[in-house]
C-alpha cells in the first residue's frame, strides 16, 4: 500500500522486461527488469487490524510512503494457530515499529542473484497477529543482518518466562551481531585461539554447532597437543554435548558436525558421547565405514566388545578397499575375543 498525508491507496506491483526471459539467465534477466507499480482504491475487504495500522501510517507521514502488509505470513501463522498453541520464530530484514520507517520511503525492493526481494513489516504482522489473541516479542531493530522476530499464539508471556528471557538475551541489544563479530575476528587472527577462549566462545553463542564447526581444526590440534587441562577437559565435554543437542541435520548439507563432534568427544576421554554423537550421524546420513569404525572404536573404549564387534562386521560388509577389509577384519578378530573373555 501506500500512505502519507492522510492518503492511503493500494498499491499493485509487477516486473516488465523489454527482452525475451527465455534467452536469458535469472541474474542476468534481474538486471533487465523494471518494477512497475500501479495505484488504486483500497479494497473494501480489508481486515480491521490492516486497516489499523494503515491508519497509523497515513496519519503519521507527510509524503506518500509504502507500506508493505505481510499476508502471507499472517496467513501462515493463522494456519497453525488454529491447530493449537504456537511459538513462530522468525528471522529477516525488516521493521518493528513505524518510526523506523522513513517519511517518504519507496518500495523497498532489492534484486540479489535471481531474486527479487523485499523488507517484512514486523509491527503490522504483530498487529495481526493480535486481532486473532496473540503477541510478538522483537529483537535488535538496528542488527545489520537479520531483525529476530517471536510470535505466540494460545500461550500467556506468564508461562513461557524461560522463552522470553532466552530469546531477550540471544536477539536483543545486538546480542546477535555482536557473538558474529567476535567469531568473525577470531576466524580472522593469525594466531591459535587459545583452548580457553574456544572454550568460553561456544558458551558465549549458547554451543552454536557453527562455532564448533568453524574451529574444530584448532580444538583438534590442542588436543593433539595436550594443550587441555583436566578442569577445561571437563568443561569441553559438556560444551561438546551441548552442541549435539543443536545439531540439526539438513538434506545435502555436506558438513557433519556429528562426526567432528565424535572424534573430539573421542579425543576428551568421553566414549559415551562420542557413541552419541556417532549414532546421531549415522542415522541421519546413513552408515559408512568410516563412521562405523568411529563408533565401534568409542564403543571400545566404553567396554562393549560385542557392540563394537557388531559395528565391525556391518561395516564389512560394505565397499572398502583390500587393505581396510585386512584392518576390520584383523580388529573384528580381536574384538571377538574380547566379547567372549568377557562372557565367560
Amino acid at each position: 500500500y501506500e500512505v502519507g498525508g492522510g492518503q492511503q491507496q493500494a498499491l499493485h506491483v509487477g516486473l516488465l522486461s523489454d527482452d525475451d526471459p527465455e534467452t536469458m539467465t535469472a541474474p542476468r534477466l534481474m538486471k533487465h527488469v523494471r518494477l512497475l507499480q500501479q495505484r488504486a482504491p483500497l479494497p473494501a475487504d480489508l481486515a480491521a487490524p490492516v486497516q489499523r495500522a494503515l491508519q497509523t501510517y497515513a496519519d503519521r507521514f507527510t509524503r506518500p510512503t509504502a507500506a508493505l502488509v505481510p499476508v502471507a505470513a499472517a496467513a501462515c501463522l493463522g494456519w497453525f494457530a488454529e491447530r493449537g498453541p504456537l511459538l513462530a520464530l522468525s528471522a529477516d530484514k525488516g521493521v518493528t515499529r513505524p518510526e523506523l520507517i522513513d517519511d517518504g520511503e519507496a518500495l523497498p525492493v532489492t534484486v540479489h542473484g535471481g531474486s527479487v526481494s523485499m523488507t517484512v513489516d514486523f509491527w503490522i504482522l504483530s498487529q495481526m497477529l493480535a486481532e486473532k489473541g496473540g503477541w510478538s516479542r522483537s529483537g535488535d531493530p538496528g542488527s545489520p543482518l537479520f531483525v529476530h522476530h517471536l510470535d505466540v499464539i494460545g500461550l500467556d508471556p506468564a508461562d513461557l518466562p524461560g522463552a522470553i528471557m532466552t530469546f531477550d538475551q540471544a536477539f536483543q541489544s545486538g546480542q546477535g551481531y555482536a557473538l558474529y563479530r567476535l567469531s568473525k575476528t577470531i576466524v580472522e587472527e593469525k594466531m591459535l585461539p587459545s583452548p580457553e577462549r574456544l572454550a568460553t566462545l561456544l558458551q558465549l553463542t549458547r554451543w552454536d554447532p557453527d562455532v564448533l564447526w568453524t574451529f574444530s581444526e584448532a580444538f583438534q590440534k590442542h588436543l593433539y597437543e595436550g594443550n587441555i587441562t583436566e578442569p577445561l577437559q571437563a568443561e569441553l565435554q559438556r560444551s561438546m554435548r551441548a552442541v549435539g543437542d543443536r545439531v540439526y541435520t539438513v538434506s545435502q548439507d555436506r558438513n557433519d558436525v556429528d562426526a567432528i563432534l565424535a572424534e573430539l568427544l573421542a579425543s576428551l576421554s568421553d566414549p559415551a558421547g562420542a557413541e552419541v554423537a556417532w549414532t546421531r550421524s549415522i542415522n541421519h546420513r546413513g552408515a559408512t565405514p568410516q563412521t562405523l569404525h568411529g563408533r565401534a572404536y568409542a564403543r571400545s573404549m566404553a567396554g562393549q566388545p560385542e557392540q563394537a564387534l557388531a559395528d565391525i562386521q556391518y561395516a564389512l560388509t560394505l565397499p572398502i578397499s583390500n587393505a581396510r577389509r585386512e584392518q576390520l577384519t584383523q580388529w573384528a578378530a580381536a574384538l571377538q575375543a574380547w566379547s567372549m573373555m568377557t562372557r565367560e
